[in-house]
């Protein structure tokens, strides 16, 4: 039976908390405890479960807005947590101090703010742990991370109300580490790593699968309406575009099966 806590949580973000697990066992090897920032907590929902759970020893939720952090508040004393999550007011990383947690959790923004929240992230030290779920510009995110002294541990894909959601876990390498990162060659040559995540696909991930196969179908109905319809240079140019994709999609799906 879930209890009171889990019922709040979709089943993204109970994927998401599962990753911070990952996390949190890789930590434990090393120390006894483990904590972790919740990056724009909202209702401190998954700050609560992590605690709950026995995931995480201590929690800093933390959200730019003051309405959301009051929420938060109320909900942590509700279940009787205040004494291992605490609430900041923060613009992301801002109030966080270098060695204050193991890990981060940043769930649920668009991929350009999760971006601007890493570009702003000064406190990170080398090891520290990330658990991104970004809802957009996965390509973006993944390419920032390998640019950035990133390693990508692990991702996960899973469908939740019909819509399919990526989990990133990676890890800060440290800035004098450039072993971790990439260049332009190794990106142009690894595009196909960083549009769709090597970890999905070296995992054959059933779900990645499913999406790619999904994809296919899709692309193959917009070239048979574009067969419908006129032959100006954009449509040229926007069909070429689109058969290159039915390409890549095939040859990966092939590479996976």
């Amino acid at each position: 039976m879930k209890s009171s806590i889990e019922t709040r949580l979709s089943d993204r973000m109970l994927a998401v908390a599962g990753m911070v697990g990952s996390c949190g066992l890789s930590v434990m090897k090393e120390k006894n405890t483990f904590s972790v920032a919740d990056i724009g907590c909202d209702h401190a929902f998954i700050s609560i479960y992590l605690v709950e759970k026995g995931i995480a020893d201590r929690v800093i939720a933390m959200d730019v807005n003051e309405g959301p952090l009051l929420s938060a508040g109320e909900n942590i004393r509700k279940y009787g947590l205040a004494d291992r999550i605490v609430t900041r007011l923060s613009n992301g990383f801002e109030k966080l101090l270098p060695g204050e947690t193991d890990a981060a959790v940043i769930a649920g923004m668009g991929g350009y703010l999760i971006l601007d929240i890493l570009k702003n992230a000064a406190c990170l030290t080398k090891g520290y742990k990330l658990v991104l779920s970004p809802q957009s510009d996965l390509f973006e995110v993944r390419k920032y991370l390998v640019k950035n002294s990133f390693f990508i541990r692990d991702e996960e894909l899973i469908k939740d109300s019909g819509k399919y959601y990526n989990i990133i876990y990676a890890e800060f390498m440290g800035e004098d580490d450039m072993a971790a990162g990439t260049d332009a060659v190794d990106i142009k040559s690894d595009l196909l790593r960083l549009k769709y995540g090597g970890c999905l696909i070296d995992k054959k991930h059933p779900v990645l699968m499913e999406y790619l196969s999904l994809r296919v179908e899709a692309v193959k109905k917009i070239i048979s309406e574009m067969d419908k319809k006129g032959s100006s240079d954009g449509a040229k140019k926007r069909r070429s575009e689109i058969e290159e994709e039915l390409h890549e999609l095939t040859e990966l799906l092939k590479v996976m099966e």
